[in-house]
């Protein structure tokens, strides 16, 4: 077993991807690794399961998948060509469409959305039937740290 406390502190760019490196040869020789980071991104990258703490308590243990399928909102990405107001009047007539916030780019919206391959590949022809000159279509999940901040938001209320 290793134990770990803060490992990438201090590292520039090139030495944390050697360490990144170094941490999945030995995860692939069988080796326990145990990492205390407040750098989530790296935990991310490099872990199976993450315990988070608050207050010296322990307020979530899981394995990092589950986390994410738990806690993660989907979203996608887009960017148009075309005018937005459009893009806009086509997602509504999606019903796996949530929340659409305009982003300060010219023709971009993040959109929350259930992230399954089959909705997303219906949600993409569906906008492509529609004239919508798409540039970008990017399915993408909350990063740890999103999920770190709700789910302390949620164990606070």
């Amino acid at each position: 077993m290793l134990l770990l406390d803060e490992p990438v502190s201090g590292l520039d760019p090139i030495a944390r991807q050697q360490f990144r490196e170094i941490i999945r040869v030995l995860q692939a020789a069988g080796m326990t690794i145990l990492i205390s980071s407040h750098v989530l991104s790296d935990l991310a990258e490099l872990c199976s399961a993450v315990g988070i703490m608050e207050l010296g308590f322990l307020v979530e243990s899981a394995p990092l998948a589950d986390l994410y399928q738990r806690l993660s909102t989907g979203h996608l990405l887009l960017t148009t060509l075309g005018d937005r107001a459009n893009l806009q009047a086509a997602l509504r007539d999606s019903h796996r469409v949530g929340n659409v916030e305009i982003l300060t780019e010219p023709g971009r919206l993040k959109v929350e959305f259930s992230v399954t391959p089959e909705d997303s590949a219906e949600l993409l022809r569906s906008l492509i039937e529609a004239g919508i000159p798409l540039t970008e279509f990017q399915l993408a999940q909350d990063d740890l740290e999103t999920i770190f901040l709700r789910l302390g938001h949620q164990q606070s209320s």
